[in-house]
């Protein structure tokens, strides 16, 4: 995607900046000196487009298809930078966004100035009062590889580039969801720092409604500078592949329905409708049309302890789900570490490149579901398509709805993507109008919008109404998210986000 209009057409002249302002809705030319009273005050730095460092920091992580140019980039080096950027940018009316991974579209944007936070990206655990303390701008990755040298492991996801920042306040998934719930509802503190450019505390008893905002709904809030998570101790991992003929995918998605809803909460198998192998791992045209039982079990807590009987349960199910279906053309599953092995199981699948994606949740693999799904694959345009299920439930379902801001809580239910990975911006068409099908057949048995998700279920990708953004992420929280956004941000200074409307 190409930046709208001339981008800094007259800076090297001028030294000027075009930046997109709060006052308008059309970028604008602001002097150069504006950015003199930041520099002054933040021990970090302020990039533009010129400088050396620009071009790797504007750059998107994990979706090349995103191409933004920011007016100018500002890499702060801790929480009082983040408190001046903001009181900066909020004295002369500067439309800001947040940058942590880069994986969502929002973080950085034609002519607006990107608050960077790649420098925040500690992680300090401690193991004796199984808690993290990480930083806003650390990644999953990141996250893991301190969470290893422990043997613990914070409920969270599996893209190693993806921003722990971003990815907790939209709620969270990973493999150990099923079991321990959400990211955010495991987080039992932050550090914010808010529109006024404030730093405070959010957690249970101290600002408590911003807390629970931020469980869910955060980016419309504060910018996080530490997050406290509870971690668990890993016992022991199952996982791997196993792939079938594409004629085999409706007896795949059976064995799925029949054993993940709910099953055993230990249990987090998926089954993917691709193509195989991967790209990258054997030419284009080796590649072929799959459908692949992808196996995973986490073990968690110690030898002999009360959970031994639900571990036991969940690797006999997983056995159950491995043998149900006949005639595999490979196997690779077994046990595995999980922080370098199961951590990135889907890796090669999910790797950097152009992406197109719709997103949803439903609570059953019903057979009209299920025709859906072995339908579209069937017309899968591009050897770039994936279809994706991921069981949710389980602990995601024990809290209510209104706990968190994140208010999806299902008992049983099946995550649900719609991917393509393409070449150019002729397959990017192609691409999404078969998602944008696939998405809108399934439409009428969603349950669920995750609001962590690119395309979405109103399409953010494709622009939708804040107001219906609103309603549709945030069901009947929206209300209550309403009141805290004007308590702490009335102004709407947060806005590039999923944004809530005062």
């Amino acid at each position: 995607m190409a930046p709208s209009g001339d981008y800094n057409a007259k800076s090297t002249e001028t030294q000027d900046v075009l930046l997109k302002l709060l006052t308008s809705d059309a970028p604008s030319f602001v002097p150069l000196s504006v950015f003199d009273d930041l520099r002054a005050a933040i021990k970090g730095r302020v990039y533009f487009k010129h400088d050396e460092g620009y071009e790797d920091l504007r750059k998107p992580t994990w979706n090349f298809q995103i191409q933004t140019y920011p007016g100018a980039i500002v890499v702060p080096k801790d929480a009082k930078d983040v408190s001046e950027t903001i009181k900066w940018a909020g004295k002369h009316s500067i439309d800001l966004t947040i940058a942590g991974g880069r994986h969502t579209i929002h973080s950085t944007k034609d002519h607006r100035v990107t608050l960077d936070l790649t420098l925040l990206s500690a992680v300090v655990v401690d193991p004796s009062n199984s808690i993290a303390h990480v930083q806003g701008g650390a990644r999953l990755g990141e996250l893991d590889r301190a969470c290893s040298v422990y043997g613990v492991a914070v409920p969270s996801g599996t893209n190693a580039d993806t921003g722990v920042g971003g990815y907790t306040v939209g709620g969270g998934y990973g493999y150990l969801s099923r079991q321990k719930g959400m990211t955010v509802d495991n987080l039992l503190e932050v550090e914010a720092v808010l529109a006024s450019g404030e730093i405070v505390i959010a957690n249970r008893t101290q600002n408590s409604d911003l807390f629970w905002a931020i469980q869910g709904a955060g980016a419309n809030f504060a910018v996080i500078t530490r997050f406290t998570f509870r971690t668990f101790k890993i016992h022991s991992c199952v996982g791997g592949l196993q792939i079938y003929p594409p004629t085999h995918a409706r007896a795949l998605l059976e064995v799925l329905q029949h054993t993940m809803s709910p099953g055993p909460r230990p249990l987090s198998t998926s089954v993917l409708l691709t193509f195989a192998p991967p790209p990258g791992v054997a030419p284009e045209e080796a590649r072929k049309p799959a459908a692949v039982l992808m196996p995973v079990y986490v073990g968690l807590g110690e030898e002999g302890d009360a959970g031994e009987q639900e571990r036991k349960q969940a690797r006999a199910v997983l056995e159950e789900q491995m043998e149900a279906v006949p005639e595999a053309v490979m196997t690779q599953v077994g046990d595995m570490d999980y922080w370098n092995g199961l951590q990135n199981l889907a890796e090669v699948a999910q790797a950097a490149g152009r992406w197109y994606e719709k997103a949803l949740w439903i609570e059953t693999l019903s057979s009209a579901v299920m025709d859906i799904l072995v339908s579209q694959f069937t017309k899968a345009p591009l050897k770039g398509c994936t279809i994706a299920l991921h069981p949710i439930g389980g602990a995601i379902g024990d809290l209510a709805p209104t706990s968190t801001a994140f208010p999806w809580r299902l008992k049983t239910g099946f995550w649900v993507l719609i991917l393509s990975r393409v070449a150019d911006d002729a397959e990017f068409a192609i691409a999404r109008t078969w998602a944008t099908e696939t998405d809108a057949l399934l439409r009428p048995y969603r349950a669920a919008a995750y609001v962590n998700e690119i395309g979405g279920a109103v399409g953010s990708q494709d622009g939708a109404k804040a107001s219906v953004v609103g309603e549709v992420y945030y069901g009947e929280n929206f209300g209550r998210l309403v009141q805290v956004k004007r308590k702490y941000d009335e102004g709407n200074f947060f806005r590039n986000n999923h944004n809530i409307v005062v």
